[in-house]
């Protein structure tokens, strides 16, 4: 296995598999990377990649790290709020995909100008995924 990195897996993804494994079970409960390795079919190797973005994510703001047993982790106030909002977007996502092309950059200003207020974790992760589509479109 090369690695866990953001193309094969994007953070937003990954948030969506954590909240599967502990909000839906029990509000605030706590995963392991190797559950999480496990549900996304990554096997015994995969634990230490899936540790290792879990690093990256919690200082990015978006999980935190159960300070009496290192090796659980859950989303943050912020990674929640992120998982939370996914279900209503559905008809602004409508929307957006059927933007012109002209449309679509005037849009990317809008948005653009509102990433530079959101808190940091908003903005990493919102940064993150606009990377990751940008190198996905460059292999199309």
């Amino acid at each position: 296995m090369p690695g866990f990195s953001l193309d094969e897996f994007s953070d937003r993804e990954l948030m969506l598999v954590v909240h599967d494994l502990t909000e839906k079970i029990e509000p605030e409960s706590w995963t392991t990377a190797w559950e999480v390795a496990q549900k996304v079919n990554l096997g015994e190797e995969g634990k230490r990649h899936v540790g290792i973005r879990f690093a990256w994510m919690r200082r990015y703001g978006v999980l935190e790290k159960d300070p009496g047993h290192p090796a659980r982790w859950r989303l943050s106030a912020a990674g929640r709020e992120m998982v939370a909002v996914a279900k209503h977007l559905s008809q602004a996502q409508r929307e957006i995909t059927k933007l012109s092309n002209g449309e679509l950059v005037w849009v990317s200003h809008t948005l653009a100008g509102r990433f530079h207020r959101a808190p940091d974790a908003f903005a990493n992760v919102t940064r993150r995924e606009w990377q990751r589509e940008i190198k996905r479109r460059g292999r199309s």
